[in-house]
């Protein structure tokens, strides 16, 4: 079996891991634990002291991102050692990322986390979990916590 866990932050991905944690899965199972941070949009008219803190930014995106990946994937090898457990961290759009990778990689299951948007916030801003739900061929468990 095959599991994608696609996190965004540590409160988020701290949930979707002890989800995943409390369930018990067949003896063969693949976790893939995917961060996506967005792209930075350079034009040519940034200064180029803009340029250096978008740089700085998506360097600690990056760096929280895989902080992330890394804490969830120790915690799954301390409770599934026989499981494989595959950390990755990609630039772009998260909705199209997670789709491409549904589409690539062939999850049995999507186990993501839902910010419990209102309909305005999802109206102008977009809902990840939405459109996993709504475009994805799989199964998805979307984990809810309070804010």
């Amino acid at each position: 079996m095959k599991v994608l866990i696609p996190v965004d932050d540590e409160r988020f991905a701290q949930a979707m891991c002890e989800f995943v944690i409390s369930h018990t899965w067949p003896q063969k199972v693949e976790f893939k634990i995917l961060y996506v941070y967005e792209s930075v949009f350079l034009q040519e008219f940034v200064t180029p002291l803009a340029v250096q803190q978008l740089e700085e930014e998506s360097s600690h995106r990056q760096s929280l991102g895989r902080a992330i990946v890394t804490n969830v994937g120790s915690q799954l090898r301390l409770k599934f050692a026989n499981a494989e457990i595959e950390e990755k961290l990609q630039e772009g759009d998260a909705k199209l990322v997670i789709l491409d990778m549904i589409k690539e990689w062939q999850p049995d299951l999507v186990v993501m986390g839902s910010h419990n948007k209102g309909v305005m916030e999802r109206f102008f801003l977009g809902s990840v979990s939405l459109a996993v739900l709504t475009h994805a061929p799989c199964s998805v468990v979307t984990v809810k916590i309070q804010n």
